[in-house]
């Protein structure tokens, strides 16, 4: 499912207008980013949590050349699935 799929989804079960679900959809994802930006979590019981990390700069191997180089420290986003979320993917 594409962010346009998932929209008409969205609009089909609240009722709202395709471009009413669309700016919320937008909304919800701007928020979640937001946060995410300010290295701090986002939680919705049930469904998951959305949280960041940091990695610390490290020397790593190219596995065609065998190069050796460096990879720069940075933060990596993570998301942890809910419990309701993981029984719905098993049912």
């Amino acid at each position: 499912m594409n962010k346009t799929e998932f929209v008409r989804e969205v609009a089909q079960k609240t009722g709202l207008t395709v471009k009413d679900a669309t700016a919320a959809v937008n909304a919800v994802l701007e928020v979640i980013g937001d946060t995410m930006a300010k290295h701090e979590k986002v939680e919705f019981t049930g469904f998951g949590t959305f949280s960041t990390t940091y990695r610390e700069a490290r020397e790593a191997r190219n596995p065609r050349s065998g190069e050796t180089m460096t990879v720069a420290a940075a933060h990596a986003v993570k998301f942890k699935p809910g419990k309701t979320l993981k029984d719905k993917a098993n049912s």
